[in-house]
C-alpha cells in the first residue's frame, strides 16, 4: 500500500504542470492572454509563466521560448517546430462617428488619404496599408501616420476620441463597435486575413506545463478570433 501511494504521488508530480513556461505574444493579443492567465495560474501553483511581448519573429530554440503566438497570411512551415491553428484575425477600418460627421465618409480606399490615419507601427518612416476587398481587388495606401504605435489599445482609444481612422483587428474593437463609439469604415475593405496559430517544439517529451499552456492559449484565442 505504501509503495502504491508513493507511485501515485510520483505520477501526479510528473503530470502536474510545473516549472517555467515562456510565451511569445504579439501586440494586440495580450489582453486575450492576460484575461486567461490569472485563473490558470491560481489553479496551477507550481507553474510559472513569462510572457514576452513582441511583434518580432522569435527563434524558439535559440531564445528559449516554449510557445509562440503568431499571426501570418500563411502558416509557418519550419521543419523544427510544430504548429496549431486556432483562428483567424481580420483587421478592419474604424473611426468615430463624429470624425465622419465632420469630414464625410470615404467611398473608396483612395479617399483615405484626406483623413488623419492611425497606424500599428513602431519603426520610423512612412506607413503603408495593403487593403483587399471581397472581390480580391487590392489597394495600397501610403501615408504619414498621425499616430503610430504597436499598441492596438492605444489606436482604438485614439480612434474613439476622433483622432483619425485606424486599421485594427475586429477582436480589439468589438466592444466599441457594439456601443457605437466606433463604426466600420469602407466595410468591403480591410487588411488580408491573418491566420492565428501557435508554434512550439516537438510534442515528443513535451513537459506537462508546456502542454497545459498550449491548451489554455489555444482555447482563449479560438474563443476570441473565430
Amino acid at each position: 500500500m505504501v509503495s502504491e501511494a508513493v507511485a501515485d504521488v510520483a505520477l501526479r508530480t510528473r503530470s502536474e504542470p510545473r516549472g517555467l513556461v515562456r510565451i511569445s505574444c504579439p501586440h494586440g493579443l495580450q489582453e486575450i492572454v492576460s484575461d486567461a492567465l490569472p485563473p490558470f495560474l491560481a489553479a496551477n501553483p507550481s507553474l510559472r509563466v513569462q510572457v514576452v511581448m513582441t511583434n518580432r519573429r522569435v527563434d524558439l530554440i535559440e531564445e528559449g521560448v516554449d510557445v509562440a503566438i503568431r499571426i501570418r497570411e500563411r502558416l509557418d512551415t519550419d521543419a523544427d517546430v510544430q504548429l496549431k491553428k486556432v483562428g483567424t484575425s481580420k483587421r478592419i477600418l474604424i473611426a468615430a462617428p463624429r470624425l465622419l460627421a465632420e469630414m464625410g465618409k470615404p467611398s473608396a480606399p483612395s479617399d483615405l488619404k484626406r483623413f488623419p490615419l492611425l497606424q500599428q507601427q513602431e519603426q520610423a518612416g512612412p506607413s503603408v496599408w495593403l487593403l483587399t476587398n471581397r472581390a480580391g481587388q487590392r489597394e495600397t495606401i501610403e501615408f504619414q501616420a498621425r499616430l503610430a504605435t504597436g499598441d492596438f489599445g492605444l489606436l482604438v482609444a485614439a480612434a474613439s476620441a476622433g483622432v483619425g481612422i485606424a486599421l485594427v483587428p475586429r477582436a480589439n474593437c468589438a466592444a466599441e463597435l457594439t456601443s457605437r463609439q466606433l463604426v466600420q469604415v469602407l466595410p468591403p475593405w480591410g487588411a488580408p486575413e491573418g491566420i492565428v496559430h501557435l508554434v512550439f517544439t516537438s510534442r515528443r517529451g513535451m513537459l506537462p506545463g508546456v502542454r497545459a499552456v498550449i491548451d489554455l492559449v489555444a482555447h482563449a484565442l479560438r474563443a476570441a478570433t473565430t
